[in-house]
């Protein structure tokens, strides 16, 4: 074992011992991202960027996970909220992981999904933090920029028509 897993299996056991099984409520909302580039062999290190701010949502874009491969992720007191990953095209995707107990909905977003285009998922928070609404969206360099601002367009009409009017946090 090289110093850079034994480091993150320290913080784990550590954070076990400091982690409460409820965010206090007077705590404010702690959202990361990260282009992950990659998330099968990165998770020991993603604890490590974490461990001095555990946040409540994690939201990573290019995941480059399969669905099966993205449901053996274990990232432990998180929970995966949502998720979307490519069909066609190798590598991208993105992922929503909700801190244990928080409590939350899947906004089924799926259908304006198009590999490369934009690739997206989204929850809604209905605890602590009232109904918060959080999308992670991740749009490949090579994708088409047009298409893309139609799509997104078309998710927050969804949105709108589903009379999800809380706030929105869009990543």
């Amino acid at each position: 074992m090289d110093s850079h897993q034994q480091k993150a299996g320290k913080i784990e056991k550590e954070r076990n011992i400091k982690d409460s099984s409820q965010v206090p409520r007077n705590e404010s909302l702690k959202i990361f991202h990260q282009n992950i580039r990659g998330l099968g062999n990165k998770t020991s290190e993603l604890y490590c960027h974490l461990h001095h701010d555990i946040p409540h949502i994690l939201c990573l874009s290019e995941h480059h996970l399969s669905e099966s491969q993205l449901q053996w992720i274990n990232l432990a007191n998180y929970s995966l909220g949502a998720s979307y990953c490519r069909e066609t095209f190798l590598k991208g995707g993105v992922s929503i992981f909700v801190y244990r107990n928080l409590k939350y909905n899947t906004i089924n977003i799926y259908e304006y999904n198009i590999d490369k285009d934009i690739e997206a998922c989204a929850i809604q928070l209905d605890s602590t933090f009232n109904k918060l609404c959080i999308l992670a969206i991740y749009r490949s360099p090579r994708g088409d920029f047009t298409n893309f601002l139609k799509r997104l367009d078309q998710i927050f009409q969804k949105l709108y028509k589903k009379n999800i009017t809380s706030p929105y946090v869009a990543m």
